[in-house]
Formats: structure tokens, C-alpha cells, sequence
């Protein structure tokens, strides 16, 4: 499976891929979620990158 999948209701990211890219400990990740340390946010691009997407955290 992608780290990164598109779904019926958004955008889908492996939990392990973002303990990874912030070092954080297997599992942290909903529980940072949860009180507001993690969030997201997603923009879809314009010009020359229509049909392509940003996603912050």
C-alpha cells in the first residue's frame, strides 16, 4: 500500500510515514492528532501543477 492514497473521503497518510518524518514513537501520531499537536491541511495547485495537491502537516 501507498504511504500517500487518495479516498472517498480525502486523503489517506500511513500513520508510520509521519512517525518517521517527525521521529516520533510508532503510534503517537492519532494520539497527537486527537489534542490538536498534528494537524493538517490540503490545497490543490494551480497553472502548470493543476491536478497535482500540497499536504501540510
Amino acid at each position: 500500500m501507498p504511504d500517500v492514497t487518495i479516498g472517498p473521503e480525502g486523503f489517506l497518510i500511513d500513520a508510520g510515514l509521519i512517525d518517521d518524518a517527525f521521529g516520533l514513537d510508532p503510534g503517537a501520531v492519532l494520539c497527537l492528532m486527537r489534542q490538536g499537536v498534528i494537524s493538517g491541511r490540503t490545497e490543490m495547485c494551480v497553472g502548470d501543477d493543476e491536478g497535482r495537491f500540497r499536504l501540510t502537516l
